[in-house]
């Protein structure tokens, strides 16, 4: 609705005459038209390229660079087919699309795409017409990909190769994991994309394309033809703190190198791949230099796999206040946007906050789910009145059988319910995990504590079938 406003009142896409207003999307549709027209090359010269986008949108309007690799000319000729108002419009909402869908893969939650929606950085990359929604679906499609059909998780991040700076780390965490299909297929899909692209435009731009990277990196980072407050990497934060280019980039090399490095720690543990997932999208935010404000939206990928990982395995109100949090920051972070590269400390809390939890997040859950049972034990025994019961039974049993936990929990639970029973004297309600095949291992068990009260046989029965069949 808000977009619906600012293009009523002639601020977004067309001014209140019909023209088109400049934005980050004109120069990916004057692009596609060189590209059309046989010009492709034309696109990196800066001087030529102004000249059109004068023309374009008038000459107080300014000029944008492209500084896109000539794999990127297939998409933009494909959206200049269309009139400049209604490419605009296809473009989001594919991309939105996109990201949406792969937002919900991750989740299974019809409230993603409303998440997404309100996110802050999703109204500014709108409002621009940047790309941060395709990114944010490729990233995240092939992450959530990779675990069962690693080919389609390389294709995905082979098309990431137009904004090559976030696919920096991905080939070091596949190799770390011995993905070698995903590394294979990432590789293999980058240079497909080079290929269609030399045969569709020629071998030109692609001949251009390093002076026109090597001139916009010049002044995006060293000479500062933008507010340093919308770079928000680490290297931005440190440049709009004051410092000169050679120590800023000291510090964001120290910073990435050493998230690149936890990283891989955490792809090399044996543990969720949610979290995994989490953690890589994240980092891969924070070791590019070249980050603004509308590829923070990126940010939501890592987002919806730690909330995932909470949801399946459960997480300590810390984690939980600490996300509500960072999603508060997002907003801080879009109304300081030009100010203060606040995204660098968003993305810095974020991947701290994933590798506690790979370090120390399960075994502060593990005791919160113990001392649960511990006190419904307890409380069993001080009221003879109600029926015993192991807390959550299932879910120690789950957690068994999967590795997180080990068995002499479930002994000690085991030692505490039995004690509490044989002392009330109650009879204990029989509990779901049980099963025939446990139960015939059990019989001789139960002969054994046949001179017990029978309440108390009866729970040694319940324990020890629950213990047996999620151990083995």
């Amino acid at each position: 609705m808000l977009l619906l406003g600012f293009y009523r009142s002639g601020s977004w896409i067309l001014d209140p005459n019909g023209a088109p207003i400049l934005t980050d999307f004109t120069p990916m549709w004057l692009a596609g038209r060189e590209a059309l027209a046989g010009h492709a090359a034309a696109a990196y010269d800066s001087r030529h390229f102004g000249e059109i986008q004068t023309e374009f949108v008038g000459p107080h309007a300014g000029q944008y660079p492209w500084p896109y690799p000539p794999i990127f000319f297939l998409p933009a000729a494909v959206v200049a087919l269309l009139p400049y108002g209604w490419a605009f419009l296809a473009w989001q909402a594919a991309t939105l699309a996109g990201c949406v869908a792969v937002g919900y893969r991750i989740l299974h939650d019809g409230l993603t795409p409303l998440a997404i929606l309100a996110a802050p950085l999703s109204l500014l990359n709108a409002y621009v017409g940047q790309n941060g929604f395709l990114t944010a679906a490729l990233i995240g499609a092939g992450l959530s990909f990779l675990e069962r059909w690693p080919v389609i998780a390389g294709v995905c991040f082979g098309c990431l190769f137009y904004k090559s700076q976030f696919l920096l780390l991905f080939p070091l965490l596949f190799a770390v994991a011995r993905h070698w299909r995903a590394l294979a297929a990432t590789v293999a899909a980058g240079a497909l994309l080079a290929i269609a692209s030399s045969l569709a435009f020629g071998v030109e731009p692609w001949l251009a394309f390093p002076a026109a990277l090597t001139e916009r990196a010049q002044a995006a980072l060293v000479v500062q033809d933008l507010a340093w407050g919308k770079l928000q990497s680490v290297y931005g934060l440190a440049r709009a703190l004051g410092l000169g280019a050679l120590p800023a980039g000291i510090v964001h090399a120290i910073l990435a190198l050493l998230v690149a490095a936890l990283a891989c720690l955490i792809w090399r543990r044996r543990g969720s791949f949610d979290v995994k997932a989490a953690a890589a999208a994240s980092a891969a935010l924070i070791v590019t230099p070249y980050l603004f404000a509308y590829d923070m939206v990126a940010i939501v990928i890592p987002g919806a796999f730690l909330v995932k990982d909470l949801i399946e395995r459960g997480g300590t109100r810390r984690e939980h206040a600490a996300i509500l949090g960072l999603f508060c920051g997002l907003f801080a972070m879009f109304a300081g946007a030009g100010i203060v590269p606040l995204g660098a400390i968003v993305n810095l809390l974020l991947f701290s906050l994933i590798a506690r939890r790979t370090f120390r997040g399960p075994r502060d859950v593990r005791r919160r789910r113990d001392r649960a049972a511990r006190r419904d034990c307890q409380s069993a025994a001080v009221q003879p009145d109600r029926p015993a019961r192991l807390s959550r039974p299932g879910a120690i049993a789950g957690r068994v059988s999967s590795g997180r936990a080990p068995a002499s929990r479930i002994r000690q639970a085991s030692t505490t319910a039995i004690n509490a029973v044989a002392s009330s004297g109650t009879k204990p309600r029989p509990t779901s995990a049980s099963n025939n095949g446990a139960v015939h291992t059990n019989r001789a068990n139960s002969e054994r504590n046949s001179a017990l009260p029978s309440s108390a046989a009866s729970t040694i029965h319940n324990v020890a079938a629950i213990a047996s069949s999620t151990v083995s």
